[in-house]
């Protein structure tokens, strides 16, 4: 008998490799995301690269099951001690990074840079230590080990959020992670010691049966595959939907993420699985529940269908990975079924984050997952589901799958509205962007731009109406009024005015000749669509230029470079589901500021039905000593009551003197006067939310 005990070392390396893997991810994520302009699919090429991180350590594993379990421990030591040189892991990115190209292959560098080599040793110590622990003998089920993985995994995301994040910043949460992973390193070395020492002891010798001697069969891999899969692509199409309709926020991925590993959690640390009859049928009724819900404004309907959406796909995983855990194999074969499952896992992210934009025009990976899903369970199911009612024709059971996808095809199709008639679809990194006509056939018909299904911009189609704009961008929109009104125009000078978030170029019917209009646009879709569909561009006789990339990073490099101040400088990215945070923070007002003349004015714009954004307009005001008022552009006659509203701020108090001004300002949509200040390390959507 040993004289330690492995069963302490091997469960706390095994803990720390799991909450270690799932702390990084949120982190990681929310440093990206700004770099990024705050898309959504930040956080899916996120988990696409940590999947396939996670594949190539169990590959790892996997080959190095093929040495003595001695040779394993010293091959493993010697990698364990070089990954320390990259430490620590601070991550670092540059303002070009949101100009590129191709914006998901520059996340899966910089997480390789960064991150890459640390995580790929993480990924590899289930597999391996379950493998080395199966050889110390004491009759202990190796396969708890993944279960306590998972249940540490499950700690690290929630610690996140709500711990680490509100603690530290990110450089600060960076070293931290960095310390644990060198504690992490200390015991693994010790494990690997312990099964150095033991590999020539009787109990590390496990005698070969005639079920270890057949090899895994293609058959039970791509079931292995298959069942993965389907949950990864549960998770990412889920989160999609979320965070594309109501936030890009850490909160909102490890809610998804932590059910999913959950489920890992349920199925392989319990020896009764979860009743799959039981959980088939919760699945389906939460996924009709989120269709029903489909367009739902109410902030607790809304939650409702969060839950609904949520509910469904912890329901198909538990389902899915239920099923998995019932076809693993002997303690010899594990590393080839962790590598296989893992594989479908990380098959699952790539197929969601660079084929389905590619060729879908918007997130039918989710229907088409759900439908997956039922379809394999009836496949798999087939002699539990029919047992005892006779045998059931090839013909009739296939016509039942068929049926079964369909429906939930069909059915999602019918309750997802459009905003008008669509007249074409754009799906990139960006999201979904859908050009459509709104009152058609009306006098009033008009070509409009959406994305999360919120309003980008519109024009009306008569040429004789086409300078007119939306009330909320008119000559009495706190945006018209900061144009028209500044110092300089009243002196008939050229203006000078920066633009973050283009939409179709609406701004421009304010510009004048010897003006200049500088726009800052993250999308390349939305800059075609408004030179091609549009003709604001056109129209103006101000000068128009349009810079690709985030407007908080462009403006930050204008501010070193030198380059010309703005007399009025607009943040207009909000009009959508998932507003930056990013771009109302301090430091990011503090970025705007250095951008303007001593008497330019800033402007900016939130939505207001989702989001009651007054007290962090004052905060910011009061941060900087800054005059600021509210114009409510819901005040104006013939608004529609979901036009966004404007907080315009100045240095000096003269422009909100102006009479015009003045007469125009609005009291503060929350009617208080409480204040409240985001930082880079402290935004919070929770804490804007119209309840």
């Amino acid at each position: 008998m040993p004289i330690i005990s492995p069963v302490l070392p091997f469960t706390l390396a095994i803990g720390l490799s799991g909450f270690l893997i799932f702390e990084v991810q949120p982190m990681m994520g929310k440093f990206l995301l700004p770099v990024f302009g705050g898309s959504v699919t930040s956080w899916s090429v996120c988990i696409a690269f940590f999947q396939t991180a996670l594949l190539a350590g169990y590959l790892y594993a996997h080959l190095l099951s093929r040495f003595t379990v001695r040779m394993q421990a010293m091959i493993h030591a010697a990698v364990l001690l070089a990954s320390l040189i990259v430490l620590p892991v601070v991550p670092s990115a540059t303002a070009t990074a949101a100009q590129s190209a191709a914006p998901s292959l520059d996340i899966m560098w910089m997480l390789g840079v960064s991150v890459g080599i640390p995580y790929f040793v993480l990924a590899s110590t289930s597999s391996l230590l379950q493998r080395w622990f199966s050889t110390l003998g004491g009759g202990a089920d190796p396969t708890r080990l993944f279960a306590i993985s998972n249940l540490a995994s499950f700690a690290g995301l929630l610690s996140y959020p709500f711990v680490f994040e509100r603690l530290a910043s990110i450089s600060t949460q960076a070293l931290w992670w960095s310390g644990g992973y060198a504690i992490y390193v200390a015991v693994l070395l010790f494990c690997a010691w312990l099964t150095y020492r033991r590999s020539d002891e009787a109990a590390a010798t496990v005698l070969p049966t005639a079920e270890d001697a057949v090899p895994v069969s293609w058959q039970d891999a791509a079931v292995w595959v298959g069942l993965s899969l389907l949950g990864s692509i549960l998770l990412l199409a889920t989160t999609n939907i979320i965070t594309e309709r109501i936030a890009a926020m850490p909160f909102l991925w490890v809610i998804p993420l932590s059910l999913y590993l959950w489920s890992f959690v349920i199925v392989f640390g319990h020896g009764k699985q979860v009743s799959h009859r039981v959980m088939f049928v919760i699945f389906l009724a939460l996924f009709a529940l989120g269709l029903a819900l489909n367009d739902v404004e109410d902030t607790y309907l809304l939650l409702l269908k969060i839950v609904a959406l949520v509910g469904a796909m912890f329901a198909g995983c538990l389902v899915a990975h239920g099923e998995l855990a019932s076809r693993r194999p002997v303690a010899v074969k594990l590393t080839a079924f962790y590598l296989w499952m893992t594989f479908g896992g990380a098959l699952g992210g790539m197929l969601v984050t660079f084929l389905a934009p590619a060729i879908f025009s918007d997130y039918w990976e989710y229907e088409i997952g759900i439908a997956a899903l039922v379809i394999t369970v009836l496949l798999l199911e087939r002699r539990k589901l029919f047992a005892g009612s006779g045998r059931m024709s090839n013909l009739a059971y296939a016509g039942l799958v068929v049926l079964a996808a369909a429906g939930i095809l069909g059915a999602s199709i019918m309750v997802r509205e459009e905003p008008g008639i669509v007249v074409k679809k754009v799906r990139n990194f960006y999201g979904v962007l859908t050009l459509a006509l709104v009152e058609k056939g009306d006098a009033d018909e008009r070509l409009a731009v959406f994305q999360s299904a919120v309003n980008q911009g519109e024009q009306y189609r008569d040429p004789k109406r086409r300078s007119e704009t939306a009330c909320d961008f008119d000559e009495q929109s706190g945006i018209g009024l900061a144009i028209r009104r500044h110092p300089n125009r009243l002196k008939a000078q050229p203006l000078r005015v920066g633009i973050v978030g283009l939409g179709v170029g609406m701004t421009l019917v304010h510009g004048h000749a010897g003006d200049t209009f500088r726009y800052f646009e993250i999308n390349p879709a939305i800059t075609e669509v408004a030179r091609n569909a549009f003709s604001f561009i056109k129209d103006t006789p101000a000068t128009v230029e349009v810079e690709h990339g985030d407007g908080r990073l462009l403006l930050d490099r204008e501010n070193r470079i030198g380059a010309p101040k703005f007399d009025v400088l607009v943040i207009d990215a909000f009009r959508g589901a998932a507003p930056p945070m990013h771009l109302m923070t301090k430091e990011a007002f503090d970025i705007y500021l250095g951008r303007l003349n001593p008497d330019g004015i800033l402007v900016a714009n939130f939505e207001v039905e989702r989001f009651d954004p007054s007290p962090l307009f004052r905060g910011l005001g009061a941060a900087f000593n800054l005059k600021s008022a509210w114009f409510e552009s819901t005040l104006l006659p013939g608004c529609q009551e979901e036009a966004v509203s404007w907080a315009l701020y100045a240095r000096q108090n003269a422009f909100f003197e102006d009479a015009e001004v003045k007469a125009r300002i609005s009291p503060w949509w929350d009617r208080k006067d409480t204040k409240l200040l985001w930082t880079d390390q402290t935004s919070n959507l929770f804490s804007i939310i119209n309840w």
